[in-house]
């Protein structure tokens, strides 16, 4: 499509060469695997959005209820299909956000949303769903 000319690579590369190519990016986008008009209340959330956000990129995403859940706290910009996604991409070229916001991003996604918090949350939630 119209991002084809931007792709660094093709095919699935490790965490280290992703979070390289983000560190060396202004923007990261999260697009959800399905068509979120069917769902968009249940729309996939890759884990890659904290990956985004701690390396200092500025997000631009699907919209959804989980990504607003996942990322509270956090400064992103969502959008709703493929013409305002252009829209808000030409924005953000243009328009570079503030430093300070991708700080107050990258500070937050390291102190609550590292792998390890997110596993031991999810721990937690298993362990009270089991009555303990």
């Amino acid at each position: 499509g119209p991002l084809e000319a931007y792709l660094t690579g093709s095919g699935w590369f490790g965490p280290e060469e992703a979070y390289r190519l983000l560190e060396n990016s202004k923007i990261g986008l999260h697009l959800p695997s399905d068509d979120p008009k069917k769902d968009r209340e249940l729309s996939h959330v890759s884990p890659r959005i904290f990956d985004i956000l701690a390396a200092g990129c500025l997000l631009l995403s699907e919209s959804s209820p989980l990504i607003r859940e996942a990322l509270f706290g956090c400064t992103f910009t969502e959008f709703q299909g493929a013409q305002q996604a252009v829209k808000v991409a030409r924005e953000a070229l243009t328009e570079s956000p503030l430093p300070e916001i991708l700080a107050a991003n990258r500070a937050t996604v390291l102190e609550e949303h590292s792998f390890k918090n997110r596993l031991e949350k999810i721990l937690e939630i298993g362990e009270h769903s089991q009555g303990h």
